[in-house]
């Protein structure tokens, strides 16, 4: 539902760019590719791993981490521009960026493992 939020976001605020002029749309740009598709793909991913590893639900606590942390360098990256702009280098790119980085060295440390093992449920695949 994250994902989905962001995407209503990214949408709704280039909508509004788009009517009222203003602000840059770019920081709405970001709200559709590091907020909704970001967070799409690291969640698809995360399924994914479980499911084709032969793992069932409920997903490990873990999986909820990248999410996270991609959701909070989203909103560093869509807020910082139209809320303090002078911030930018590192609050608007250079954290952004570290907890992206973050999120997918998190996955691949939960989720690695499991992917290079045989699956879990004896099946071939």
């Amino acid at each position: 539902y994250l994902a989905q939020v962001w995407i209503v976001a990214g949408l709704a605020g280039l909508g509004l760019t788009a009517l009222l002029g203003g602000h840059e749309a770019i920081a709405f740009r970001h709200a559709l590719g590091l907020g909704g598709a970001g967070t799409v793909a690291v969640m698809v991913m995360s399924i994914v791993a479980l499911r084709h590893t032969g793992r069932g639900f409920p997903l490990p606590a873990v999986v909820w981490v990248p999410p996270l942390l991609v959701g909070t360098a989203a909103v560093l990256r869509v807020a910082v521009p139209l809320l303090h702009p002078a911030a930018m280098p590192w609050l608007g790119v250079t954290l952004p960026g570290l907890l992206w980085t973050a999120a997918f060295l998190v996955y691949a440390a939960a989720f690695g493992p499991w992917l290079v093992r045989p699956r879990a449920d004896g099946e071939p695949g």
